[in-house]
């Protein structure tokens, strides 16, 4: 054995001395020393600095949504400013960082957050551009929200959101019809969004159009979630229902409606002009008591009127019994 291993000792001396050999090796050495550095032997060496700072803001984000999934706003604020110092070009983080502070009422810090995504992304992504419009709409930004949302119907012509979004604008200027094609466009390419559909309905009442109204909220009753907080919607549906004539309807479903929740004055102004009109003038009285405390000035007055109509009806029927 030991005579086999001094031979092949004696073998390798030879070998190493021949240059030949080394014409060989080197080459190989070289290929594999590039192979282990490319693929890994990621062990023997550290991360650039710059795959590091990526790894660590995926990371954060990450805790940040989980954060979030907590209920825990303030804690996941700081998970995504994490992300951003560690990685500034970090759209959905920007993005997430910005629902947060909208959330708390940041509104000007949002926007910025969310603008800055936007240049990141080259002003190119559509859900960006429809959610800072959102954003500039709601803070009374009308001019800036109708350019961010013509560009992303330029882009997407197709997306039920900026069509969505295009509608609210007219909406708040006052142009009912060109809302109305908006929020159709909208249902067109997402047909079963309740949202735009309850603003459909809203269009119809303000043109004053009930049986369009009633219909749309009919079939709005079929998609709404068991959750979802439907006042609006039965105040709307009543109003339609007076509008129409159809009083004990009105009074049936608006008489419900302030039983199961805390009541809006417009709802209980449309339960107290139902009663009136049905000839339930006490029932219309303690409803306008318990309204006036929450009401406005205008709401206030509306009450007023309904007070002056239910006494003369009130009078003329004391004079027919008579």
């Amino acid at each position: 054995m030991l005579a086999v291993v001094g031979a092949n000792s004696s073998a390798l001396t030879h070998c190493f001395q021949d240059h030949r050999f080394w014409q060989i090796a080197i080459p190989i050495i070289a290929v594999a020393a590039c192979v282990c550095g490319s693929s890994g032997c990621a062990t023997l060496s550290s991360r650039n600095p710059v795959e590091r700072n990526v790894l660590a803001a995926r990371h954060s984000s990450q805790q940040g949504m989980a954060a979030l999934d907590r209920g825990h706003l303030v804690q996941a604020e700081q998970y995504f400013s994490d992300a951003i110092a560690q990685c500034p070009d970090n759209i959905d983080a920007r993005c997430q960082l910005s629902e947060c502070l909208w959330k708390r009422g940041a509104h000007n810090d949002a926007i910025d957050h969310l603008s800055e995504a936007l240049v990141i992304s080259e002003n190119d992504d559509t859900q960006i551009l429809v959610r800072l419009g959102q954003m500039k709409l709601e803070v009374g930004e009308i001019e800036d929200a109708q350019a961010l949302v013509q560009q992303a119907l330029h882009s997407s012509p197709d997306a039920a959101q900026a069509w969505q979004l295009d509608g609210s604008i007219r909406y708040q200027q006052g142009r009912y019809q060109e809302a109305l094609a908006s929020y159709q466009r909208s249902l067109s390419h997402a047909p079963e969004n309740v949202e735009t559909q309850l603003a459909i309905a809203e269009i119809y009442h303000r043109l004053e159009r009930p049986g369009r109204t009633l219909a749309t909220l009919t079939n709005v009753e079929r998609s709404l979630p068991a959750e979802y907080d439907n006042q609006r919607q039965l105040t709307l549906k009543g109003t339609a229902l007076n509008r129409l004539t159809r009083y004990e309807e009105a009074v049936s479903l608006l008489t419900a409606a302030v039983q199961t929740e805390t009541p809006s004055p417009e709802l209980m102004e449309q339960l107290a002009f139902a009663q009136i009109q049905t000839g339930r003038y006490q029932q219309a009285r303690q409803t306008i008591r318990r309204a006036l405390p929450l009401a406005n000035s205008e709401q206030n007055r509306a009450f007023q009127q309904l007070m002056t109509q239910m006494a003369a009806k009130w009078n003329r029927t004391e004079t027919q019994v008579r």
